[in-house]
């Protein structure tokens, strides 16, 4: 029998409980989503444990001085580089623009409040354009409805 010795501290034995749940999760079809992740050190050890999805907190950490999409990056590396069996999923976005950073640094899934998808949606410009066209397209069906009645 080989036997291993292992420090038995706060991560070690969360890291043992995640990696017990996540096989049972696992073999019932249940992916985990490993949340509140704040380094990517953290989101490594919960997709070494099993989790299927690794929830950095963007907002949060700029919240407090730290550039959230760094973990992103990292994180998104790090999974890619292993081949790890998990998709990082950027949570606690608070604008557009964390949308697109997080796409760009490798995050596979983003949560966002619905506020924030609709300035996602909307531009100035596309909004103007649209009045425009719909100005141009009513233009164009009076000049054919005239040219028809002659």
């Amino acid at each position: 029998m080989t036997a291993t010795t292992r420090p038995t501290g706060r991560e070690a034995v969360r890291a043992a409980v995640l990696k017990a749940a996540g096989a049972r999760f696992a073999a019932e079809g249940i992916r985990v989503n490993c949340t509140l992740v704040f380094t990517a050190n953290q989101g490594l050890l919960a997709a070494k444990a099993g989790a299927s999805l690794l929830s950095p907190f963007v907002g949060r950490l700029d919240d407090i001085n730290e550039e959230g999409m760094i973990v992103i990056r990292e994180l998104s590396d790090i999974v890619r580089f292993h081949e790890l069996a998990a998709e990082v999923l950027a949570a606690s976005i608070g604008h557009p623009r964390h949308v697109t950073e997080s796409a760009l640094a490798g995050a596979h899934i983003a949560t966002l409040p619905f506020k924030v998808f609709q300035q996602m949606v909307r531009h100035p410009l596309t909004d103007k354009g649209i009045v425009q066209f719909r100005k141009d397209w009513d233009s164009a069906r009076k000049e054919m409805a005239g040219a028809a009645s002659r």
